[in-house]
């Protein structure tokens, strides 16, 4: 009996997020920015999320290092938003930051600039992603970041 009570204790313990946090990472609070408040910014994010996951592959940022396959790591989705008539490069990434103000989790996705993301977005459309971050048992919060680059519409 007690070969079975100690293997489903560990498993338990490993799937209830131990360490206080009942819905560790989900329940990190996240900043947007620039925000949705702002009349003159067309480029949004939103429903944003956060999840624990693993690596799909292998990453390389100066920033981060090197991180394999199979690593665990934080899973942020994003759904971005292109409010003008024209089309766009958007930049963006994800930063989890400790209670000290210190970034502790890195965006490990590269494309083109190591640690952010880009994507093309056609006028008035929108579009899910999901950046991959190092995981930090540390976060106090996350803020993701958005900077557009216009091309003309042909």
């Amino acid at each position: 009996m007690r070969l079975f009570i100690f293997p489903f204790l560990c498993l338990l313990a490993v799937f209830s997020g131990c360490g206080g946090q009942s819905n560790y990472p989900a329940d990190i609070p996240v900043t947007v920015e620039p925000t949705a408040d702002d009349p003159e910014e067309k480029i949004v994010i939103d429903n944003v999320t956060i999840a624990a996951g693993t690596l799909d592959r292998d990453y390389f940022t100066p920033a981060a290092g090197q991180h394999f396959a199979g690593e665990p790591c934080f899973l942020v989705s994003v759904h971005i938003n292109n409010g003008y008539n024209e089309d766009c490069w958007v930049t963006f990434h994800a930063d989890g930051i400790d209670d000290s103000g210190n970034q502790v989790s890195f965006t490990l996705d590269t494309g083109p600039l190591p640690g952010a993301w880009q994507v093309y977005l056609a006028s008035f459309s929108s579009a899910e992603y999901t950046l991959h971050l190092t995981r930090a048992d540390n976060v106090d919060r996350l803020t993701v970041s958005s900077q557009r680059t216009i091309r003309t519409v042909s």
